[in-house]
């Protein structure tokens, strides 16, 4: 049976790794880091070598090279399996530094499995090992960087993808704030024009679905395309006799026309119509029957589903402030409202975020539900109860700002995308600081990480210095985490959590909610809802 030692950073793919081989009969050893495989190597030599390149204390080049220089270690055929390094120039320099094999991932079970058998039959086959310490310490030098620039550019990529999630989240969220000052024709007007911005078209329209489900009332086009537009419209026609702008509404879910067919483009469409080369579409459905269409037309780039969602998000908010004008009218309420457009815009913020980072789905609602417990039992009113309730809905929406691969990342993550991480914070409070609720929600969402001793971030408050609803949230926030899943390991129990609250009462937790909280669980029966 033979044995071979796998050293790879991350959990994830060594447990891949090793069921792999284990199911194949062979014995495997692991470890986390190089310098951890080059001792478990000295104290029991292996008989093959599988390594990762990118880690933290000394990356697979390198490895190579320590590891041929070991006289005890240099006959163990050694196989460099990557997902990062995946140049020429960097499989040259792996054979060349002392690698017998180089893959770059991922690999098809059978073509790993039969390259580590011939390697462990051959004993190797390396044709490197001729490098001196000058010429490998400028190659390697020389991959880093190029590794280092390719990373700079995804980064830079990432940084700009958000920038333009950014623009349309606040398109959103000042839709819902200036929703009250604006009439019917002014809000559809809005959406459509916030549609288009949000998916990079130069056409776009809202239609109504009337009540009797058989007829589309056109509402408004955006100013570009009625601009370019000849045609005479009748403000009502069938739905059976529109074009292929109300097939979502007809199928009952979003449609992307990325070719169209010019045979169906004319059907339905008056002559003079504004000539469209691409189109989507999205219905609003209300009881299983649709409502709304809002579509985007005359994009460079062909749409995908993510554009889709964008317009989806867009269209539900939009009828759900319409819907709610329609009670408002009948209960003449204009108070409930504002509120009722502010939770709205909370809500699908909440949404948004958990869009962002599924594998965190539902712990906002998680979060508020607990906090709002918790601030009824330190004896706050039913007005600052809510309050903390709605930041608890949004308190993590600066990690929209987040590059979706640290959010999401397996294992451990490094300094730096910690640091990145902690950002989170602060970048919810640039994106809630402009919203007209009037009271301070971003001064909450930017607390929620502070700690009692001062220990936390972003800013290092402490005591009552920090404001007593993110005192509340940061409790929350920590039993809810600690209780559910994350991609990083597994949820731990209630007791667990609560055993971190009581042990850290009066040090990072303020001490009369962390009473609270341990008072719910374990007197009053409190549970946390389903995620």
């Amino acid at each position: 049976m033979a044995h071979v030692l796998i050293v790879d950073d991350r959990e994830t793919d060594r447990y891949l790794l090793r069921s792999l081989l284990e199911a194949e009969g062979f014995e495997v050893e692991e470890a986390e880091q190089a310098t951890d495989a080059m001792a478990r190597g000295r104290k029991r030599r292996p008989d093959l070598l599988i390594s990762d390149v990118l880690m933290p204390d000394m990356d697979g080049f390198q490895l190579c090279r320590a590891w041929r220089s070991d006289p005890t270690l240099s006959p163990v055929p050694l196989l460099l399996y990557t997902a990062s390094y995946i140049g020429e120039g960097d499989r040259d320099l792996a054979l060349d530094a002392g690698a017998d094999a180089y893959l770059v991932k991922p690999v098809e079970p059978g073509r790993l499995l039969a390259e580590i058998r011939e390697l462990l039959e051959l004993g190797g086959r390396r044709r490197g090992g001729g490098l001196n310490d000058v010429h490998f310490l400028h190659r390697h030098k020389g991959v880093v960087q190029s590794q280092l620039d390719r990373k700079l550019v995804e980064l830079e990529a990432s940084n700009r993808a958000h920038e333009r999630e950014e623009i349309r989240l606040k398109g959103l969220l000042a839709l819902h704030e200036k929703a009250a000052s604006l009439d019917d024709e002014a809000l559809a007007q809005r959406t459509v024009e916030l549609a288009e911005q949000a998916t990079d078209s130069t056409a776009a329209y809202l239609h109504y679905i009337e009540d009797d489900g058989r007829t589309v009332r056109l509402v408004v086009w955006s100013a570009r395309t009625f601009g370019d537009c000849r045609a005479e419209f009748d403000s009502h026609y069938p739905l059976d006799r529109a074009g292929l702008w109300a097939d979502c509404a007809r199928v009952g879910h979003p449609v992307i026309h990325n070719e169209i067919d010019p045979v169906l483009l004319r059907n339905g469409l008056p002559s003079g119509h504004v000539v469209v080369d691409r189109h989507m579409a999205v219905p609003v459905i209300e009881s299983g029957k649709p409502v709304m269409i809002l579509g985007v037309g005359n994009r460079e780039e062909p749409y995908t589903q993510a554009d889709a969602k964008r317009l989806r998000i867009i269209a539900e908010s939009t009828w759900s402030i319409m819907r709610r004008r329609a009670a408002e009218a009948r209960s003449a309420e204009y108070l409930d409202h504002v509120q009722a457009t502010m939770l709205a815009t909370v809500d699908v913020v909440s949404s948004i975020v958990e869009m962002r980072d599924p594998y965190t789905s539902g712990h906002e609602r998680r979060v508020a539900h607990l906090s709002r417990a918790l601030a009824n039992a330190v004896g706050l009113s039913a007005e600052s109860v809510e309050r903390v309730a709605i930041a608890a809905l949004v308190h993590d929406v600066g990690k929209l700002a987040i590059p979706a691969e640290i959010l999401t990342k397996p294992g451990r993550l490094t300094p730096m995308e910690r640091e990145i991480v902690r950002t989170h914070s602060r970048q919810g409070f640039q994106i809630l600081k402009k919203s007209r609720f009037t009271w301070p929600l971003a001064e909450i969402v930017l607390q929620h990480h502070e700690r009692w001793d001062g220990s936390g971030y972003p800013d290092g408050l402490a005591g009552e210095d920090i404001r007593l609803e993110a005192r509340i949230l940061a409790v929350a926030d920590v039993v809810e985490a600690m209780a559910s899943h994350r991609p990083h390991r597994p949820g731990r129990s209630i007791a667990a959590a609560l055993t971190e609250i009581e042990s850290n009462a009066g040090t990072l937790y303020d001490p009369a909610v962390a009473a609270a909280c341990l008072r719910l669980f374990q007197k009053e029966g409190y549970r946390l809802p389903d995620a």
